[in-house]
């Protein structure tokens, strides 16, 4: 018996920045497979280089 592959639905850059404007959780995206980022703290803004109003 062969184990189960799991399908991986891959989606454009399109469809990617369309998403990001109607979620409320920020994503990354990377070769057509989209993950949920972690929340980053101010400490790590700063570090980044990325500044909140």
């Amino acid at each position: 018996m062969s184990p189960a592959v799991r399908k991986h639905d891959f989606i454009t850059v399109e469809e990617y920045l369309e998403g990001e404007l109607l979620s409320d959780v920020r994503h990354e995206y990377f070769d057509g497979s989209v993950w949920a980022m972690a929340g980053g703290s101010d400490r790590h803004n700063i570090a980044v280089g990325f500044s909140l109003p």
